[in-house]
């Protein structure tokens, strides 16, 4: 096994935009998971959990920063 992450989001910014407002749902996420492990994402409503996964199912864009 090597230490190479299997998922690792690096840097992943998400702004909403859209009836003259400005939303940031998330900011500068770094996150790495190696193979095999069991992670758990908890937080209170509209901390961009969702959002979060999303972007890591390739659903959504982020704005900025990249998951590989």
């Amino acid at each position: 096994m090597t230490n190479t992450p299997y998922i690792a989001v690096r840097g992943v910014h998400k702004v909403y935009t859209g009836h003259g407002r400005t939303t940031k749902a998330l900011g500068g996420v770094d996150l790495q998971i190696s193979c095999g492990s069991f992670v758990s994402i908890v937080g209170p409503s509209g901390c961009g959990k969702s959002t979060l996964l999303q972007i890591m199912a390739g659903l959504v864009p982020a704005t900025e920063g990249e998951v590989s």
